[in-house]
């Protein structure tokens, strides 16, 4: 449906304001219609892969280089130009790592400068992790008509100045797919092993990768596949916050291809015991099932992955508990070629999610998973007391409670961005007619913390 409003100097104001009125219904109502959209620009061309730092800035590696927004991505601008960059990794307020072909990009106020760290190899860094102790980790892989190949993983406990390679128990596999470390610090490898020899898939260390060692992969066949299984090729590893390891694998059963989705305890790994199934798709065949990317765990429980395919197969799976989970492709588009990929997702503390999928050019974003406050809130004060009004509001909004208390009042726009911080007793009424049309978000603070939230709409 289009709707068409022509609004001229002699309309009536109140005729304005009702076709504004009705026309942020229909946006709502259009946009309530879709899982993903998208940032109010996304330059550069395809984007392979995303990160965020604090809660506002975003980068974004396309084949130019890397891209960041200091607002949401609201503006874009060109932080560093160079080309084949497969990973970005953040920490702290302003730090920032991206990995290239046999180097690694390093930055420490934003992307403002950078140094280039040069590895003893030209295969593609695939991820960067950094553990609670300061050391760092990358991953090293290349799939192409040689086969699998790749340099192994690579350590460095001096921010990333100098990297070793940590490659003692993976024999001759050194093509790795993903890298992970559990609160324990220990940390998990998937290994690729395009003849499915058993030797390769999964590997954990629990001395900083000086020593690697095999995970077997068992799980109940049902007396319709063996319980033994090889990996080829993972395309998920993810530590839950509910410390259960989860992996996502093309793999063999002696001769029966397999696509399995399974997760585990972290305390038991290096068990015998079998590992657990998880349903995805739908069909009929569970050692066929879809194979998903990396998952992510939003704050608010909500889960997020992804799996690749066709318009009409690939997409967005997403789950409130994990144990059903559901396609979504609404206002997602397709990559460079026509297809659904996989892709990866980062978070803001009010559960905002950006998401970008490998090769399609938009950046997007969803409140599914919004949590506003991110706090308990002080249950000392009824909510009752607190006063908001006119909602919606043209040019004032004033906030009210009933005790002679000192209140603070912030409000933040749709963006995450605090537009006003102000003080008052009893009752304040504040001057909007500067302010932008949209979806505004407040919190009311006594000395004591959070006492009111809530949503108000500036028309």
């Amino acid at each position: 449906m289009t709707a068409l409003f022509f609004l001229t100097s002699r309309t009536p104001d109140l005729v304005k304001k009702g076709v504004f009125i009705f026309s942020m219904l229909l946006f709502f109502q259009v946009n309530a219609q879709k899982f993903w959209l998208t940032t109010y620009e996304f330059p550069g061309g395809y984007k392979t892969c995303i990160a965020i730092a604090g809660d506002s800035t975003l980068y974004a590696a396309t084949p130019a280089g890397i891209i960041r927004s200091f607002n949401q991505g609201f503006r874009f601008d060109t932080t560093l130009k160079v080309s084949n960059i497969n990973c970005l990794f953040t920490y702290g307020s302003s730090s920032i790592l991206a990995g290239g072909y046999g180097r690694i990009y390093r930055s420490f106020n934003n992307g403002n400068d950078w140094d280039t760290i040069a590895l003893n190899n030209n295969y593609p860094v695939l991820k960067i992790i950094r553990k609670q102790n300061g050391n760092l980790f990358a991953i090293t892989g290349a799939t192409d008509n040689n086969g699998f190949s790749g340099a192994g993983v690579y350590y460095s406990n001096n921010n990333g100045s100098n990297w070793t390679q940590r490659n003692n128990g993976l024999g001759a596999f050194l093509c790795v797919d993903a890298i992970e470390a559990d609160k324990n610090g220990r940390l998990y490898i998937a290994v690729a092993d395009e003849l499915a020899t058993g030797n390769a898939g999964l590997f954990y260390s629990d001395n900083e990768g000086q020593q690697w060692n095999h995970v077997d992969i068992v799980i109940d066949g049902q007396m319709v596949i063996n319980d033994n299984i090889q990996v080829i090729k993972t395309t998920g590893l993810t530590v839950s916050p509910q410390d259960s390891l989860y992996i996502s694998f093309e793999g063999a059963a002696i001769n029966t291809l397999v696509y399995l989705n399974l997760h585990k305890s972290i305390n038991d790994i290096s068990s015998n015991s079998n590992w657990d199934k998880i349903k995805i798709g739908n069909s009929s065949s569970w050692w066929m099932d879809k194979q998903i990317g990396p998952i992510h765990f939003a704050r608010n429980g909500d889960r997020y992955s992804s799996f690749a395919g066709s318009m009409n197969v690939g997409g967005t799976v997403f789950s409130k508990t994990g144990n059903g989970w559901h396609r979504h492709d609404e206002g997602l588009g397709l990559d460079i070629t026509g297809m659904r990929n996989i892709q990866q997702f980062v978070e803001t503390s009010t559960g905002k999610i950006f998401m970008v999928q490998y090769a399609d050019e938009r950046i997007y974003v969803t409140d599914t998973s919004r949590v506003i406050p991110t706090e308990v809130i002080d249950i000392h004060k009824p909510l009752s007391d607190c006063k908001v009004y006119p909602n919606p509001f043209f040019y004032q909004l004033t906030f009210s409670h009933s005790d002679n208390e000192h209140i603070s009042v912030s409000l933040y726009n749709f963006l995450g961005q605090q537009v006003l911080q102000q003080t008052f007793v009893n009752s304040a009424t504040i001057n909007t007619a500067q302010f932008e049309y949209g979806i505004y978000f407040y919190e009311l603070r006594n000395n004591k913390g959070l006492i009111a939230n809530g949503k108000v709409i500036r028309q």
